[in-house]
């Protein structure tokens, strides 16, 4: 493939643009947010309600996993959507070497830290005596993965990133539509219980990676995995790290707040208040997911056309997300407000865990619709390679307005007031986003005024 088959990124009309490449992303997210949340009911019905609390404690211990890729994947694909939009192929396969390198070392190195100290780690997340067993069971089978789940986080970025929407999503579905349907398999019918779910998990990684590596292998990838590349750059990989931190952060974040939001709950309010937490947090998903897979589609838009300097375009895709993100969302969270108990009620027949999920997950999610403007917002910065920025967006959010709120009104308020943290952190970090989009729309306007005026001085020249 050549390069100029990633130039229609610069070329086609922007929203059905955004579509082409975004649908695809939402598709595959909306599968990631369904198997969660069937994940979820199948451990509920096959192993009860404290093995849901095992799936809430090592939840955020996959998040962080998760989110080594995406920082190095999202990094890496902010730096190849604009070498490609610059027409340098041979920088965009470097950095694709890069990347590949460093996602190996990481995996190993963290996979083996996870394996050999994972009771440990249980412990600090907030596994209580009652919670453990379960989350030993499944952790200790699903670290195995880890390796083949980092690498694929961070390849589904570089996919996109050169425009192949489509092959990220199979690769996305793949992987998720063999786990779902090797879920009850194991664990109904072996009777494994939650083991049967890590063994599930850990199968359907080894199909993606298998995937993935033959599409690379034989070449129908833009860019190529060329054997002189397949090392570190220190100067890419400085520069991809300090772009991917961004999302390492916010998911590294989240998991650090999910562990003490686990271990406050496990407090005040015992097995079933982190039991409540886990399926509020697999029911959001169904809002977040979407987002973030129209941020996915958006990222290799807006870096591609920053790199050509089409910054006209770069505006128009932004405003399209920002108004597609709310209206997608607001389809998910209508629902999730007019039923929630009648969605809790499809993990557990537990009329206690009901009783208290149905309000805590609309008061959670009351303000999320306004989430979808500071994830885009937070993923254009890393798009045009302002990581600086990206990253105290995505430290707004997690750490310096969630985090104390919660510990604020967990105090007043008890298991109450981590509920109502979610909503008031929401609101804040709205306006938090603000100020830095309002300078850079600015900012965007100046540099599209000053390229048409050099164009035109150029094109005086040549007459």
């Amino acid at each position: 493939m050549q390069l100029k088959n990633a130039e229609f990124m610069g070329e086609d009309r922007i929203f059905p643009l955004l579509m082409k490449l975004s649908i695809p992303a939402i598709i595959a997210m909306t599968v990631m947010a369904l198997y969660n949340v069937v994940d979820t009911i199948f451990v509920g019905r096959g192993a009860g309600p404290l093995a849901i609390a095992g799936l809430a404690v090592v939840f955020p211990i996959q998040m962080i996993v998760g989110s080594l890729g995406q920082m190095i994947g999202i990094g890496a694909s902010s730096i190849l959507s604009r070498k490609l939009g610059e027409g340098d192929k041979e920088k965009a396969e470097a950095t694709l070497g890069t990347a590949f390198f460093s996602v190996a070392l990481v995996a190993v190195v963290f996979s083996l830290l996870v394996g050999i100290f994972a009771t440990d780690i249980l412990d600090l997340f907030g596994a209580t005596d009652e919670i453990m067993p379960f989350a030993s069971d499944y952790l200790t089978i699903l670290v195995w993965g880890f390796p083949l789940f980092v690498f694929s986080m961070s390849t589904n970025s570089l996919i996109r990133a050169e425009g192949n929407a489509k092959m990220a999503m199979k690769t996305m579905l793949i992987g998720v539509g063999l786990n779902i349907i090797l879920d009850p398999v194991f664990i109904f019918g072996l009777d494994m219980g939650i083991r049967g779910a890590a063994v599930a998990t850990v199968i359907s990684q080894v199909c993606s990676f298998v995937w993935i590596a033959f599409y690379y292998l034989m070449k129908r990838s833009v860019v190529s995995l060329k054997r002189e590349h397949f090392r570190i750059d220190l100067p890419l990989f400085k520069e991809m790290i300090i772009l991917g931190v961004p999302n390492f952060v916010q998911m590294t974040g989240m998991s650090l707040i999910t562990m003490i939001i686990n271990i406050l709950l496990g407090t005040l309010g015992g097995a079933l208040a982190v039991s409540t937490y886990g399926i509020s947090m697999r029911l959001l998903s169904f809002i977040f997911m979407p987002i973030h897979g129209l941020a996915q589609g958006f990222q290799p838009i807006a870096g591609f056309n920053y790199g050509a300097k089409k910054f006209h375009r770069v505006k128009q895709v932004l405003y399209a997300a920002f108004i597609t993100s709310t209206l997608v969302s607001i389809v998910f969270y209508a629902a999730i407000m007019l039923w929630p108990r009648f969605f809790v009620g499809f993990f557990t027949s537990d009329s206690d865990l009901i009783a208290m999920g149905g309000p805590a997950l609309r008061t959670m999610g009351l303000l999320l619709p306004l989430i979808g403007l500071q994830m885009i917002s937070s993923i254009y910065f890393q798009a045009v390679g302002k990581g600086l920025h990206a990253l105290l967006l995505g430290l707004s959010r997690q750490f310096f307005l969630l985090l104390p709120t919660i510990l604020i009104m967990s105090r007043v308020m008890g298991v109450w007031g981590i509920w109502v943290s979610f909503p008031i952190s929401d609101i804040l970090a709205l306006m938090v986003t603000l100020i830095p989009l309002g300078f850079e729309m600015k900012k965007l306007g100046q540099m599209e005024r000053k390229h048409q005026a050099e164009v035109g001085i150029s094109a005086k020249a040549v007459m």
